[in-house]
């Protein structure tokens, strides 16, 4: 066989040997070491933003559910006002209010025929003003 002695080959059946042998050696195939660790990195910062994301989607829910507590609670001050009348007396509310809420502060402020009710509490930490207080207000006649 003229391949294994180094003489250039000039028939036929060496030339047709010669791609055998070529197709039974498998090209570089699969992924190299720097590929994988590419990739990873790659859905490694997906999945964090995806963490980071869930996290202040929880806290951002969480403070819908206070928005919507103070609601209530204001609801609820409005009703016994208005089945009680002036004399109506807010300190067991107004203690619902601290219990209820992070911080809450509820008070009554009498206008003439109008009344509002305001609430204050903290919210959570990636508000857009961080240590400002949320308030609610709900004026009624």
């Amino acid at each position: 066989m003229a391949y294994l002695t180094g003489k250039p080959a000039n028939n036929v059946s060496t030339v047709v040997h010669r791609q055998n042998l070529r197709s039974f050696q498998s090209p570089c195939s699969g992924f190299s070491l720097l590929e994988v660790l590419i990739s990873l990195l790659i859905f490694t910062v997906g999945f964090l933003g995806l963490a980071s994301l869930q996290h202040i989607a929880m806290k951002l829910t969480h403070d819908a559910v206070l928005q919507n507590t103070a609601a209530d609670l204001a609801e609820s001050l409005l009703t016994q006002v208005r089945v009680e009348g002036n004399s109506s007396n807010i300190s067991v509310w107004q203690m619902r209010v601290n219990e209820s809420l992070p911080d809450g502060k509820g008070s009554l402020i009498k206008q003439g025929d109008n009344f509002t009710v305001a609430l204050q509490w903290q919210e959570s930490v990636p508000s857009a003003k961080p240590g400002a207080p949320q308030e609610y207000r709900l004026s009624f006649k």
